[in-house]
């Protein structure tokens, strides 16, 4: 892996933190990080962020493409309703807009597509989250190392 995983999920996690209407801190699950969702019954939406890279291919000479998936999960309480949860989805998808391009740390990523939003709810009886994910993809070019 000729890029930086680190930088690239960085200026997609700045690029998030733009967004209007994400819930608090307190309410953010980032990978690898403690977190600890909140009880259904306090009625609050938390997000999970995850950055998956793909594959990574030689495009020119010395130079390497990675593609990955950045994906947003938002939670709210089963039955409490989707005009919330689709709000801040939009507002995400649409901060994410393709073609966008975020730098971090000299890492340079292009988000060029975002994806639908498609919601999910566990099919379990006893279900408490309903969720939707927001997924954009990225790309990013780096020198090969030869």
């Amino acid at each position: 892996m000729a890029y930086d995983l680190k930088n690239v999920r960085l200026a997609l996690r700045t690029q998030l933190l733009t967004v209007a209407g994400l819930p608090g801190a307190s309410l953010r699950q980032f990978e690898n990080r403690d977190f600890q969702p909140p009880e259904p019954t306090r009625n609050a939406m938390w997000v999970r962020e995850t950055c998956v890279p793909g594959d990574e291919l030689h495009v020119a000479t010395n130079t390497l493409e990675a593609i990955g998936l950045y994906q947003i999960d938002l939670f709210v309480p089963v039955g409490s309703g989707t005009e919330n949860i689709e709000t801040v989805a939009n507002v995400i998808r649409l901060a994410f807009s393709p073609p966008r391009s975020l730098s971090y740390n000299s890492t340079d990523v292009v988000v060029y597509r975002a994806s639908p939003l498609e919601s999910t709810q566990e099919r379990r009886a006893d279900a408490v989250w309903y969720m939707l994910p927001v997924r954009m993809f990225w790309r990013t070019y780096s020198t090969a190392n030869n």
